[in-house]
């Protein structure tokens, strides 16, 4: 099993991400919910600040907690990337 070090307070800080959330998302292989954000993070169009937005709404609304606390464009850029990565990082784990 993978253990992910993202849940420092720092870390927290730094990313406006509820890391506990994801950890929690990932160790139970609940990627169903994620697959909007994965989705998003491999358009070949990037998706636009409003777009972006609306997908990090409608996956926090999905979780019933905010995974994504940062709407700003270039954060939700930033933490779609490490909710992508961790995800496939999991499952290449589980495969």
């Amino acid at each position: 099993m993978t253990i992910y070090a993202l849940t420092s307070r720092t870390t927290q800080e730094v990313f406006d991400l509820n890391t506990e959330l994801l950890e929690d998302i990932i160790t139970k292989s609940d990627y169903e919910k994620l697959i909007p954000v994965v989705r998003a993070s491999y358009q070949l169009v990037p998706m636009d600040a409003y777009g972006l937005t609306q997908v990090a709404l409608s996956v926090n609304e999905m979780l019933g907690k905010p995974l994504f606390t940062d709407m700003a464009y270039s954060m939700l850029v930033q933490n779609f990337s490490i909710v992508t990565r961790m995800v496939q990082d999991s499952a290449m784990h589980h495969a």
